[in-house]
């Protein structure tokens, strides 16, 4: 849970639990595992927020975490045209959530952090726009972004990144 704190559906409050164990290297092979453990959760997370929010836009909340959804929601959400947007991990979720869930059409990142995506990057059929700090971005993480949008499907044209000169992370 990457919250300060998380409430259940059935009540019970989870605590923080993003952090790394002890020990483990920064890049190693566990260290990667752990974040890539990690990164599905946090797709998983926005699935499920797009999936409640195809919910309240039929008006119908049954299993989710809102009881009773605002009825001017209802038949409101233009949820064809969903995008997903996210800084460093954050926008590896958007991008990993791009690549698993056709209902993300297109994302956008800030100083995406691609450490924890899946090895080999999977294929984006979505448009990509990656923003980049000048101060934060290192070689490693610069070509897994150059690989990802060289094998995007749509080629270079939906996939375009930039770095804003004289910014950091």
């Amino acid at each position: 849970h990457d919250a300060a704190a998380t409430v259940l559906p059935d009540g019970r409050i989870v605590r923080y639990l993003a952090d790394p164990p002890e020990g483990i290297a920064d890049g190693s092979e566990e260290m990667w595992h752990f974040r890539h453990a990690h990164l599905q959760t946090r797709v998983a997370d926005l699935r499920f927020a797009l999936d409640c929010l195809h919910k309240m836009n039929q008006g119908d909340m049954t299993g989710s975490f809102v009881a009773s959804p605002p009825p001017l929601l209802k038949g409101k959400l233009c949820l064809d045209r969903v995008g997903a947007l996210g800084h460093s991990f954050g926008a590896a979720t958007a991008v990993m959530a791009a690549i698993e869930d056709p209902r993300v059409k297109a994302c956008c990142g800030l100083d995406a952090w691609f450490f924890p995506m899946a090895r080999p990057l999977p294929t984006l059929r979505r448009p990509l726009l990656l923003i980049n700090s000048e101060r934060w971005q290192w070689p490693v993480n610069l070509k897994r972004i150059r690989t990802l949008c060289r094998t995007h499907a749509g080629g270079p044209r939906v996939c375009h990144q930039f770095t804003l000169q004289g910014s950091s992370h």
